[in-house]
């Protein structure tokens, strides 16, 4: 009694031509098969080397600011500021965010290595700390609680 009242209802919004072509079985299947690849766990070889260049280039990143901060300490601010462009060129190219740690290493204006008390100024007020770069003039605010 139901369908029979529903039926003129469902044949208005549902095209049954679509549910019996064989474009919706293959969009159906496709779906289907995702999902459980999905499922299982599968990942294709594309996937699996993408990850693996990623996994890469965040160990590059690491080294580099790592080699950053002893040049920055040793004086050589170019040499810091290069490692920091190849930083930020990896991290464009594999598409990585980089951690804020790294982040507020880095004036977004100049692109150079924050070194406070060398090239940055440093404060606290009302709530924020204040990153000034000597460089270029850029004002970076970080607020905390």
């Amino acid at each position: 009694m139901r369908n029979a009242a529903l039926q003129p209802f469902i044949k208005k919004f549902i095209n049954f031509d679509i549910l019996r072509s064989w474009q919706f079985y293959i969009i159906f299947h496709k779906w289907q098969s995702f999902y459980l690849r999905l499922q299982c766990g599968f990942v294709s070889v594309h996937q699996r080397k993408r990850r693996e260049a990623k996994k890469i280039a965040r160990e590059r990143i690491d080294i580099l600011f790592k080699m950053a901060e002893r040049m920055a300490e040793i004086g050589e601010e170019a040499l810091a500021d290069r490692y920091v462009a190849l930083i930020l060129e990896i991290s464009k190219k594999y598409r990585i965010r980089l951690p804020t740690s790294i982040k507020r290493r880095i004036c977004k204006k100049c692109r150079c290595f924050i070194v406070p008390g060398r090239n940055a100024r440093v404060r606290v007020k009302k709530g924020r700390v204040i990153i000034y770069c000597q460089k270029c003039g850029r004002i970076k605010r970080i607020p905390f609680k």
